[in-house]
Formats: C-alpha cells, sequence, structure tokens
C-alpha cells in the first residue's frame, strides 16, 4: 500500500513538473538591461580608439532565469534614446555565438533626437525615416532577414551585445536602457522519461 502511495506522488509530481508550454505553447519573456553613454567617434580615431563604440551587454533568460534553449519571437526596444545627429549611429544585436543582425544603420536625419523609445520587429510596416526626423515608434531592423535570423537557436549562456557605433566626429549622445522581449519554448521535459523513472522506482526491492 506504502509503494502504492509513493508511486501515485511521484506521478502527481510529474504531472506538476510538466512546462506549461506542453499544453499551452511558448512562454513570454521580457529581459532588461541599462544602456549608457554613446560617445562620437574622435577626430583621430587612433588617438583614442575606443571611442565611437558602445557596448550595452545583457544576459537572456527565461521565466524562472532559466536559459532559453529555443527562441521563438524576438524584438528589440531602445529607451531613452537621445543624439543629437542620429544618422549617425549604426545600432547591431549579437548573440552569444556572434550572430548579429543590423537594426538600424544611418537614419533619423540630422535633427537631435531627446528621450525617444524605438522598437524594432518584424512585423512593423516600414524602416525608420532616412532623412527626416526620427520619432518614437516600431519600425523594422535594417537587417534583411529581421529577428527571424534568431528563431530556433539558444538565448546562450553569455552575454547579448547591443553595439551602438557612432561613425562621426563632433556629436554624441545617449540611451537610458535596452529590452529583448519575445516567447522562447522551455526544455522539454518528456512524460516517457518520467514515467521510466518512475517504474524503476516501483520496482526497487523493498527492504
Amino acid at each position: 500500500m506504502k509503494r502504492s502511495v509513493a508511486i501515485l506522488s511521484l506521478l502527481t509530481l510529474v504531472g506538476s513538473s510538466v512546462p506549461a508550454q506542453a499544453g499551452g505553447g511558448p512562454l513570454p519573456f521580457s529581459v532588461t538591461a541599462p544602456g549608457g553613454n554613446i560617445p562620437a567617434i574622435p577626430e583621430d580615431p587612433e588617438k583614442d580608439p575606443q571611442r565611437g563604440f558602445s557596448i550595452f551587454p545583457l544576459i537572456l533568460r527565461g521565466q524562472g532565469g532559466e536559459i532559453i534553449p529555443s527562441i521563438v519571437s524576438m524584438e528589440l526596444e531602445l529607451t531613452g534614446l537621445s543624439h543629437t545627429f542620429p544618422d549617425d549611429l549604426d545600432v547591431y544585436l549579437i548573440n552569444p555565438f556572434g550572430e548579429q543582425l543590423a537594426v538600424m544603420k544611418d537614419r533619423g536625419g540630422s535633427t537631435d533626437v531627446n528621450s525617444i523609445t524605438l522598437i524594432f520587429n518584424d512585423l512593423a510596416s516600414s524602416l525608420p525615416p532616412n532623412d527626416t526626423q526620427l520619432f518614437s515608434g516600431t519600425y523594422l531592423p535594417a537587417g534583411a532577414e529581421g529577428f527571424a535570423s534568431y528563431v530556433g537557436t539558444s538565448g546562450g549562456t553569455d552575454s547579448w551585445i547591443l553595439l551602438i557605433i557612432d561613425d562621426s566626429s563632433g556629436n554624441a549622445g545617449s540611451l537610458e536602457s535596452f529590452t529583448l522581449r519575445g516567447t522562447y519554448v522551455p526544455e522539454p521535459m518528456t512524460l516517457s522519461l518520467l514515467a521510466l523513472g518512475a517504474v524503476a522506482f516501483a520496482r526497487r526491492p523493498r527492504r
């Protein structure tokens, strides 16, 4: 009787351990990291080769802090972007495996922007404006494959990198923060494997 109760308890635990994804689809994720200053490239880059390149890291994790094994969808939000000449900016998203997506390149013209929010995803209708003022809104990424290039890949164990390059001298800006959000498939926990464990438990010799 005790063995039957133990097996029933184990199977109940198995049922409660199956990810919600098994019956409810992909799970959402949203991770935010701080930005910082976006310095202009110096007049003489050889004297200060680090200026003009802003590197902001983010560790991508699921709802419970777990590694994301398979990305289903993704978008990028740039919050609080300010710059005195937006057309100078080239923005890239780089995953831990070195795969990069061009997010925005030489867009927004010469009119300065102050604390705008830009969202980039594959469902937007257009790229950011080329020669006119850049406003808060949702836009397509510059890379032809878009965020679909990350679909099916892992979130990785190392940092994702938001790389912002200011490719001209004389202007500068800042970014408050950036967010990666989307959906993912959690690591599958197969019922068959857990059932085998329950059977093995049931067959252990009694003492």
